[in-house]
């Protein structure tokens, strides 16, 4: 009985999140019965902030789930502005080493959402050349947070098959509020976000 309970509460998530991250999105269909039943799921699960999205222009914003789902969405877009900080601290101590950091999953994968806030992410994820990794440990630990907020590779194993050389190579730069940040081509960026959601 649980498992099939559990498995009706993913259909209706599945179902009420189907093309959420669009900017233009499909009408909405769901009860209010239903969303009180997936409410906290969502919540718990981090996606709060793509939940709101969807009801914001519903008479559902108004009930107490949509409460809920609003604060998540506003807690989400507090730590979105905290993380995009610490994206930020950390470029400055790694350029100022001479490091040329690469951005990967987290703010990498919000920019493509009509709005950051709507990917809940943690930490920050950041690959160097294996020669330079010592080195950028070493600068991040200038910022006394550095060093739990940063989770820094010297290789991404999903694109093992890929020399560093030629990541960095096809990579580019974007724009994060005032700064150039480095992220993985839009090819390799995918092929890493598909193999890390398969592992």
């Amino acid at each position: 009985m649980e498992s099939s309970n559990f498995r009706a509460q993913g259909q209706l998530v599945a179902g009420f999140l189907a093309g959420s991250w669009r900017a233009k999105q499909a009408p909405l269909d769901i009860s209010l019965s239903d969303l009180e039943l997936i409410t906290t799921l969502l919540y718990n699960s981090g996606g709060a902030g793509l939940a709101w999205w969807r009801i914001r222009e519903s008479d559902l914003k108004t009930t107490p789930s949509g409460e809920l789902l609003h604060q998540g969405y506003r807690l989400q877009a507090l730590q979105t502005s905290i993380n995009e900080a610490r994206i930020a601290t950390a470029y400055r101590l790694l350029r100022a080493a001479g490091i040329e950091p690469i951005l990967v999953k987290g703010w990498s994968a919000a920019r493509f959402y009509p709005h950051q806030t709507l990917r809940a992410y943690g930490d920050i994820d950041l690959v160097v050349r294996p020669a330079e990794y010592a080195a950028a440990r070493e600068a991040l630990k200038q910022d006394e947070a550095g060093a739990w907020w940063v989770d820094l590779h010297q290789s991404l194993s999903e694109l093992d098959d890929r020399p560093f050389e030629a990541l960095f190579e096809r990579s580019q730069t974007v724009a994060l509020n005032d700064l150039s940040v480095r992220v993985l081509s839009d090819e390799d960026h995918l092929a890493h976000l598909a193999i890390h959601l398969f592992k």
